[in-house]
């Protein structure tokens, strides 16, 4: 594989290459399969593109925080008595 194809597809050497003049669309390699997808997961993991988080407010935000405090007053059970039948097997 050539070196250029190489650095290309590590994401490392693209975040630290120097500033440069912008390639002339000739002289581009051709993009490479799992490109665009590749740097779509980096933009989600590093958090680039993400909006700023945006906070709950007035009644909703009374009711969703009541409603995670009462979740506590009662204990997660080992099992469920009833179990779930298909409908139409006859059981």
């Amino acid at each position: 594989m050539p070196a250029a194809i190489a650095q290309s597809r590590d994401p490392e050497a693209l975040n630290n290459k120097p500033p440069t003049a912008e390639i002339p669309a000739s002289q581009k390699p051709p993009a490479q399969i799992g490109d665009a997808t590749n740097a779509m997961l980096q933009m989600q993991a590093d958090g680039s593109q993400a909006a700023p988080t945006l906070p709950t407010l007035g009644p909703a935000a009374e009711l969703s925080w009541q409603r995670y405090l009462n979740s506590y007053k009662y204990p997660i059970p080992e099992s469920y008595g009833n179990k779930i039948q298909k409908i139409g097997s006859g059981q």
